[in-house]
């Protein structure tokens, strides 16, 4: 009959009484075991191997995790614990903001996760299932858990992640081969149940994972129940998206559609400096945006250059709720900084002088004491082209082309303006 033993890092072990292992598809697989427990040698909080026996000497399932709670509280000799994989952390500890950037080859989404396991102290498997997969820039806010932020990339990008038997976050692109039945000793106790959409048998031993299919349904979840009658298995199969019902499903299609609330904002941020691209350098006023490099703006003018000074006010946006598309798309105090005008334009202003080119008048006296003549020659101020005209013997009218001399290269923008 399968058994199941607590080991703590100091080898010393406990009975599993009874229990309930939780794998799912995506995020951390869960332990609640009740345990023959002693007073006066309580079982530790911390790392704990724990080890599930298979029926008929086969090879047991070793699940690396940690003990997060303990029930102090023994009654007839039991207490129950909470068993957790990995250690614990990647949905308890909270990230700090970070900003990618293509410097200059695009970011891999692998960089991404590694650096949010690492913060909050977990192991990521070297067998990275997501190393083709690039961005331009990507910006991760604080506040948010390593966990929140792999199923934000999982949403968008098209993997899973999971922890692994050994306690490592593995990222997964789920192929959905068939279970291995025969290696773990499943007996089916009947026809799956359409409504809960389940498959449950007995097991020898708990090697059956979500990813895998049986009889053709993509498994989701699997449940093992130990108890002094063995070990029980209920396998919970979908669509492959690891929802779970009808509610999980809404849930799932709400969550791949909407990002996290942050990035539908607007914030307020400082200008820190800019770049010879224009592109701003800011640090937001909320924490958990923290500071971005090398974001561009969008004033409003076209063909209009801002030269932004360091503390000026602005707001930072993420165009389409989009992590990699931050942009700032106003100023709320812009004092005195020039926005240039490009390609040789001016901007007119009032009182500003007009050149309309130069009218040379050339007299000529007739000779003979009669009407003399007039030569007319217009110079316009946009090129050397002349226009001579002789009077009085034809009526003509001069176009006159007039050029804006002192317009300003340049466009001051200042508060309440």
């Amino acid at each position: 009959m399968s058994t199941g033993t607590l080991r703590t890092e100091d080898d010393r072990e406990w009975t599993m009484l009874d229990g309930t292992i939780v794998f799912v598809l995506r995020g951390i697989w869960t332990v609640r075991a009740t345990i023959d427990a002693d007073e006066d040698d309580p079982l530790p909080v911390g790392p704990v191997t724990v080890v599930l026996a298979a029926d008929n000497d086969g090879e047991p399932v070793e699940l690396g995790g940690t003990i997060l709670e303990v029930d102090a509280t023994t009654f007839e000799g039991r207490a129950t614990a909470l068993i957790v994989g990995g250690k614990g952390l990647l949905a308890k500890a909270l990230l700090t903001p970070r900003t990618y950037q293509q410097a200059p080859q695009e970011v891999p989404i692998a960089s991404i996760v590694a650096d949010a396991i690492e913060e909050v102290g977990e192991l990521l498997d070297d067998d990275v299932a997501v190393a083709t997969l690039f961005v331009p820039r990507w910006h991760r806010i604080g506040g948010v858990t390593g966990a929140q932020l792999l199923d934000r990339l999982a949403d968008r990008y098209g993997f899973n992640w999971r922890m692994g038997d050994d306690g490592l976050v593995k990222l997964a692109v789920d192929e959905w081969l068939e279970a291995d039945v025969e290696d773990a000793g499943l007996f089916l106790e009947g026809p799956e149940d359409a409504i809960d959409r389940t498959i449950a048998g007995s097991v020898a031993r708990a090697s059956i994972r979500p990813g895998t299919t049986i009889r053709g349904r993509r498994i989701e979840e699997a449940v093992y129940v130990l108890d002094e009658h063995g070990l029980r298995a209920v396998f919970r199969w979908g669509d492959g998206t690891g929802a779970g019902g009808l509610r999980g499903d809404l849930e799932a299609a709400t969550r791949r559609a909407m990002p996290p609330r942050a990035y539908l904002g607007t914030h307020e941020v400082t200008i820190r400096r800019q770049h010879n691209t224009g592109e701003l350098d800011v640090e937001a006023d909320d924490a958990n945006i923290g500071g971005l490099t090398s974001v561009p703006y969008y004033p409003g003018l076209v063909e209009c250059r801002l030269a932004v000074s360091e503390g000026t006010r602005a707001l930072l946006c993420f165009i389409g709720g989009d992590e990699s598309k931050p942009a700032i798309v106003g100023f709320t105090r812009f004092e005195q900084n020039p926005a240039a005008i490009e390609n040789d334009y001016a901007v007119a202003r009032v009182n500003d002088t007009v050149s309309v080119g130069t009218l040379t008048f050339v007299a000529t006296p007739d000779p003979q004491g009669g009407i003399g003549s007039i030569t007319i020659t217009y110079t316009p101020p946009t090129g050397p082209n002349q226009i001579a005209i002789v009077a009085p013997s034809t009526t003509t009218t001069i176009n006159l082309t007039g050029v804006i001399s002192t317009g300003s290269p340049k466009v001051f923008l200042r508060a309440g303006n």
